[in-house]
């Protein structure tokens, strides 16, 4: 019983982390909409890339070598795409850039991934958020930055809950009994995987980190 509550806080985890990093992707994509000549298409893609992302970890699961080989030549077609895009741009350097940062988060995405690859995502996303500062953005840009920042928070967070749960998935924690006791003990059931004074620390860091971005701007 107590293996099969570690695994469903695990998966509690894991659903936790994927909500938290779609969070984190649409936020950057809502950033870069903000721009010149972008628009609503990066929100699309956005959510396109989330779309997939089940898909794609399902295909390399059960598809694997024919898979990730498929994904090696989409990889290999995009690299000629980047010069024919910095010439079609007025030699403007940030857009094949932009386009090769938007396709190393979405071929991320679409592959199983381990702690690292999520810290490569987040990673990339704060790049499309870099992207989108250099493209002057207007004044909506403040509000996706808000959402990115408690997008942040709450990926990063969610990633170490998911990285200690999986890790302890078959060492579930004993209840800590005294020692004259006989009674028979189990773990007890139903609890959230975090309580109302985690949601609250998450939202001073939050709010920390946007006054700290603030300041810094």
């Amino acid at each position: 019983a107590s293996l099969n509550e570690a695994e469903g806080m695990d998966r509690k985890a894991h659903r936790m982390l994927r909500w938290s990093t779609a969070a984190l992707i649409l936020s950057s994509h809502a950033a870069l909409s903000t721009t010149d000549g972008v628009g609503a298409e990066a929100i699309l893609l956005g959510l396109f890339m989330v779309v997939t992302w089940p898909l794609g970890e399902f295909l390399d699961e059960r598809a694997g070598k024919f898979y990730r080989g498929l994904t090696n030549l989409m990889t290999l077609a995009v690299i000629p795409l980047l010069p024919y895009l910095y010439i079609q741009s007025d030699r403007n350097l940030v857009v094949p850039v932009a386009v090769l940062i938007l396709y190393i988060e979405w071929h991320k995405l679409i592959h199983k991934k381990f702690a690292r690859d999520y810290y490569q995502l987040f990673l990339m996303t704060f790049f499309v958020l870099l992207a989108a500062c250099a493209q002057n953005p207007d004044a909506s840009f403040a509000l996706a930055l808000i959402a990115y920042v408690f997008s942040a928070v709450w990926a990063f967070f969610s990633l170490q809950v998911f990285v200690e749960s999986h890790a302890n998935v078959h060492q579930p924690a004993a209840d800590v009994v005294d020692l004259s006791d006989r009674s028979n003990y189990s773990i007890s059931r139903g609890k959230p995987l975090v309580d109302w004074h985690v949601v609250g620390t998450l939202f001073l860091m939050c709010i920390g980190a946007i006054s700290l971005t603030i300041g810094a701007f």
